[in-house]
């Protein structure tokens, strides 16, 4: 019994384990887990802690690198601006050191979004896909600048346009072959980031990363027409300007004192050869020389019906249609039956045109001891040409030798030179005023995307179209003068054509005044206003002054038009609206390239 008592001390009672009947303790696995459950917590908010350990520190190494990377990617946008005014300068020199600075700018914000953790950040919910894109533009910038842009500058030192500017009738084609290849290459890198970026616009992006997003896909796509211009050049030029075998070209002059949808009746016109970037004229004339020679010329019957016959018989009026393509294939056909030679393209111009290429120049000498230069160009060969020279044989021979003295002042590297005569030929071209067709299927692909294109579909697809074509048979269209408004109906668009006449009511001489107007006013000329409507768009009611008036109809090369015949007498006004059934205005409306430019203003729709 002691020894049981000490064995057994009364304290340790309520601690001893119950004794089943066979004597053996009995062990209750409550108790055990009891005891272990601690041990399993702490085991559990250790592994716990350190998850999230790694978590915060993963998380404040992807926010602290996406800062570095945030930062590199906006200097890089500035970097991008500042290299695109030094290109703009024809600044190479300051161009490559923006490029070295970009390249490093866009490779550090690579890096910062390419380690393991990024990688593995981007699988995560809620910021996965941030994460991703983020990444993804770092990396499309980052491609970009290293193979896209170099390009650019390469091509811009190439491309310089002092350097391609013809020196006595001719064109260095080699520098626009060096830069080719680079030119070709900046392309593809500019539409490979064009994709990459648009991939990364995905559903569940932040508003910040979204808009980071859209804005450089934005400037992407906007900076695509200038390279696909320079991949154009580079491709082109060589080839046109006879780099590949000899070319010949009709260069034709459009005279804007009788209207037709391209500008003028094809007047003066010269045949230019190309031979490895040499320029020559081969021949000159006038369209009653091709007239006087013409055998039959097929046209489109819907062509024939909608303008006549005088469409396929007369070189003139060849462009009595908007659609360039379709007036240079018919123009290159009479002059094929005239000479028998068959051109490889079509270039039109007009004295507008002229006047900016003479700007600068003192002048070129005409016949008669008169001077042409960029301040008198458009009014003396328009009007005073008619009222001083009235024999249509002289006047031939004044609009020949100007445009043989313009054509000689640019090929032999007067002073119409460089940067001055490229901005003179973009802003004829940005007008209408010069258009060019070649023969050849793939180039002229080329060309269609382009303005100098001048189909009535446009170089970024269907459009509507005003265009003027003289039925007066006069040479009074130097006064008049044209605005369009494009407006939203709920039928489609309503187009407004207010054309207005200057012509002086005396003083004019026969010639310009034409056989007149049946039952008008001396001094009154016709002028039909064709109406192009997009393809599957119809041409609906029309009115003159508010009240309704006729309109004829008819397709063109698959277009809807709709022709209004206007009588403007001397000081004269006219109010035109059509509606176009179905169509929606945007901001591109082709308009015929009168001797002022036309108004235009469009809403959208």
């Amino acid at each position: 019994m002691t020894e049981a008592k000490l064995l057994h001390s009364p304290a340790d009672e309520g601690r001893r384990k119950p004794v089943g009947p066979s004597g053996r303790r009995v062990t209750r696995s409550r108790g055990r887990h009891a005891r272990g459950r601690p041990l399993l917590r702490r085991r559990v908010l250790l592994g716990a802690a350190g998850i999230l350990a790694v978590l915060a520190l993963a998380s404040g190494w992807v926010a602290w690198r996406g800062q570095h990377a945030r930062n590199d990617l906006q200097t890089a946008g500035t970097l991008v601006a500042t290299l695109e005014r030094q290109l703009h300068d024809r600044d190479v020199v300051g161009g490559r050191a923006t490029l070295l600075e970009l390249e490093h700018r866009t490779g550090s914000a690579r890096a910062n979004t390419s380690d393991v953790i990024w990688s593995a950040a981007g699988v995560l919910p809620f910021v996965g896909d941030d994460v991703s894109a983020v990444r993804g533009l770092a990396a499309a910038a980052d491609d970009l600048a290293r193979h896209g842009l170099p390009g650019l500058v390469d091509a811009a030192a190439a491309l310089d346009p002092d350097k391609l500017t013809p020196i006595a009738g001719q064109v260095a084609l080699e520098p626009i072959r060096r830069a080719a290849p680079a030119v070709l290459a900046a392309a593809d890198a500019l539409r490979s980031a064009v994709t990459q970026v648009a991939a990364l616009d995905r559903p569940g992006l932040t508003a910040v990363v979204r808009d980071a997003v859209r804005t450089l896909n934005a400037k992407l796509v906007d900076a695509e027409p200038a390279t696909d211009a320079a991949v154009r050049a580079v491709t082109l030029l060589p080839a046109m300007l006879g780099a590949d075998g000899p070319r010949t070209y009709l260069l034709v002059f459009q005279n804007l004192a009788e209207v037709r949808s391209t500008g003028g009746i094809w007047g003066a016109w010269a045949a230019v050869h190309a031979d490895n970037g040499r320029l020559t004229i081969t021949r000159q004339g006038s369209a009653g020389d091709i007239n006087t020679r013409l055998g039959h010329v097929t046209v489109d019957p819907q062509l024939e019906a909608l303008y006549g016959k005088r469409i396929g018989e007369f070189f003139q009026d060849v462009n009595l249609t908007p659609d360039f393509p379709t007036a240079a294939r018919l123009g290159r056909e009479m002059f094929r039956q005239a000479y028998g030679e068959s051109v490889d393209g079509v270039l039109a111009t007009d004295p507008v045109a002229l006047s900016y290429v003479l700007k600068g120049s003192p002048g070129l000498a005409l016949p008669g001891g008169r001077t042409l230069t960029a301040g008198n160009a458009v009014q003396l060969l328009l009007s005073d040409l008619y009222r001083e020279v009235p024999n249509p044989k002289d006047q031939d021979a004044v609009f020949a030798a100007a445009a043989r003295g313009v054509f000689t002042t640019i090929s032999a590297g007067g002073s119409a030179r460089g940067s001055a005569l490229i901005s003179s030929i973009r802003q004829a071209t940005s007008e209408g005023r010069t258009l060019l067709w070649s023969a050849r299927p793939a180039e002229q692909a080329q060309l269609a995307a382009t303005s100098l294109a001048g189909g009535i579909a446009g170089n970024d697809g269907p459009q509507l179209g005003v265009y003027f074509n003289d039925g007066t048979g006069a040479k009074l269209d130097y006064y008049l003068h044209a605005s369009v408004t494009a407006s939203c109906i709920p039928t489609g668009a309503r187009l407004t054509v207010t054309v207005s006449s200057t012509a002086p009511v005396r003083g004019l001489p026969a010639y310009v005044l034409g056989g007149g107007v049946p039952g008008a006013a001396l001094g009154t000329f016709r002028t039909n206003i064709l109406i192009v409507a997009p393809p599957s768009k119809g041409i609906g009611s029309a009115t003159m002054d508010g009240t309704a008036t006729p309109v004829g109809t008819g397709v063109d090369n698959g277009s809807q038009v709709g022709v209004v015949t206007v009588d403007l007498p001397p000081g004269g006004t006219r109010t035109i609206t059509v509606d176009v059934v179905g169509a929606k205005v945007s901001s591109t409306i082709r308009v015929t390239p009168t001797s002022l430019i036309s108004r235009v203003s469009a809403d959208r729709c």
